[in-house]
């Protein structure tokens, strides 16, 4: 037996080491990441509703079911932000929708999608004019509180002003 040439069973074991090391920080890791996880299941269908609820209340015929839908879709407290507008709570949210519906009559939104993971969203939804044309899409980026309600949104609009190419 050569004692400068290691055996393939040694051999075997070194390059199995860092293998081990790396699932031993994988491990690690999931362990960390499922503790910051929220610790029961949201609620997606809740949230789903929440989000298109929020959207129908930009629309709604009447200062009562605007109202009723953004208490149906909103955590107490909640903030909403963009870039010209912030408001907060129910009474916030909805003296901003008044508002623009005064401005800017017959202008709907239309949720087009969303993605949910844990207490979090994100929302893309066409503004549409009157005669149901396209005039801007944006996105909101929204917290969701346990019970599915949104408890903060931060809205994007996909004007030039917003938009930046990436860097090459």
């Amino acid at each position: 037996m050569d004692i400068h040439k290691p055996n393939s069973s040694s051999t075997s074991r070194r390059r199995l080491i860092p293998a081990l090391a790396a699932l031993g920080l994988l491990a690690t890791a999931a362990s960390a990441w499922a503790a910051d996880a929220p610790s029961s299941k949201p609620d997606r269908a809740q949230q789903q509703a929440a989000f298109q609820g929020y959207t129908n209340a930009w629309q709604a015929a009447s200062t009562d079911a605007r109202q009723q839908l953004l208490k149906d879709a909103l955590a107490t407290g909640m903030t909403y932000q963009d870039a010209s507008t912030h408001a907060e709570g129910v009474a916030g949210v909805d003296a901003m929708i008044a508002r623009f519906q005064h401005q800017s009559p017959g202008v709907t939104l239309r949720l087009e999608d969303q993605l949910l993971w844990a207490d979090h969203g994100l929302a893309r939804w066409s503004m549409m004019d009157p005669k149901g044309g396209l005039m801007m899409h944006g996105f909101d980026v929204v917290t969701y509180d346990p019970t599915g309600r949104i408890k903060s949104i931060v809205g994007f609009f996909d004007i030039p002003g917003q938009r930046q190419a990436p860097a090459h």
